[in-house]
């Protein structure tokens, strides 16, 4: 999965917002469980240092 990530935590609430998958926009595409596990331990790193965390899918 291409990911273009840019993590800085400067406030007390994290935003994570994944774009559709690829170069072009798929917007009807849904992530597999598999696509979203690599980002699992850099949300619970981030979640320890903030008070809220969202998720934004841009491909559904």
């Amino acid at each position: 999965m291409w990911v273009y990530r840019v993590i800085q935590v400067v406030a007390g609430i994290a935003y994570f917002r994944l774009h559709e998958k690829g170069m072009r926009p798929w917007y009807n595409y849904r992530y597999r469980k598999e696509e979203l596990e690599p980002w699992v331990p850099k949300m619970r790193e981030v979640a320890e240092k903030v008070d809220v965390v969202y998720g934004y899918f841009n491909a559904i």
